[in-house]
């Protein structure tokens, strides 16, 4: 039985503040449990956009989401999907329907983390690793939809299926497209959101959820008796902008923070 839960928001000050005495650097989700970020793609015009996460998927012998975008008529417009037969590949759907499929060189259940970015324009190319594995010919209409990490689902919950089972790092969503030099570096420099500090490309951040209590950029669980949690991470610079996220949990979902990271 799925159980409904009430959603709350948390807003966050400018003012740093440490949660843990452990230094935490992702989150893992078991079962059933996805994040979901809304309203913080107000500010994406045209369906320009970069999306980035890292994340380290565990074999659960099904088919799993990495993300899913729900429209404002809550169909599943985009998605990415680790396929439960061959775990090398991940599966691209647009509209619910199966576009194209990106091979690996390895089994995807390797203990390992990957980057993917997603730049829309025109077209919807597709990064992993640091390198562009296939572009497909729309754009994806990210504008008042809703991000969503590791379920297949809708604004209703009405559809709940294909959960994630792994880590998540960090997710970054940028107001523009970037380009394949600055893709490849933040495949290699994670840790980092530009080369200089003082990097104009910063600006272009709309988004960032670090899942994490270290670097300086804090993040943290607050939970109530349904068992739901609110995720909310924020970073000294990026003060302004609203990252509220929000984690769900049915049955025998959950999620707690870990050690390992990207």
């Amino acid at each position: 039985m799925i159980i409904k839960y009430f959603l709350f928001f948390v807003f966050c000050s400018c003012t740093d503040f440490l949660l843990y005495e452990e230094s935490y650097n992702s989150i893992y989700i078991k079962g059933e449990a996805w994040v979901e970020i809304g309203d913080d793609t107000n500010n994406i015009f045209n369906n320009i956009f970069s999306l980035e996460l890292w994340f380290s998927a565990i074999n659960n012998g099904t088919t799993q989401t990495i993300l899913s975008i729900i429209d404002e008529n809550e169909k599943i417009n985009f998605g990415l999907f680790i396929n439960a037969v061959n775990p090398k590949i991940i599966q691209v759907r647009h509209e619910n329907l199966l576009v194209d499929l990106i091979e690996l060189d390895n089994s995807i259940y390797n203990d390992s983390f990957y980057s993917i970015a997603i730049i829309s324009h025109d077209v919807t190319d597709i990064y992993i690793n640091g390198y562009k594995r296939t572009t497909i010919d729309f754009p994806i209409n990210i504008e008042n939809n809703i991000i969503v990490l590791g379920a297949k689902t809708n604004k209703s919950h009405s559809i709940l299926e294909n959960y994630f089972h792994g880590y998540i790092d960090e997710a970054r969503l940028w107001n523009i497209n970037l380009d394949a030099e600055s893709i490849e570096f933040h495949h290699h420099n994670s840790n980092k959101l530009s080369v200089d500090s003082d990097d104009s490309i910063l600006q272009n951040l709309s988004g960032l959820w670090r899942f994490n209590n270290s670097d300086g950029n804090y993040s943290y669980i607050i939970q109530d008796q349904t068992c739901q949690a609110i995720i909310s991470s924020f970073d000294d610079y990026i003060c302004t902008v609203d990252n509220d996220a929000i984690l769900y949990t049915i049955n025998s979902g959950s999620a707690e923070y870990s050690s390992k990271h990207k």
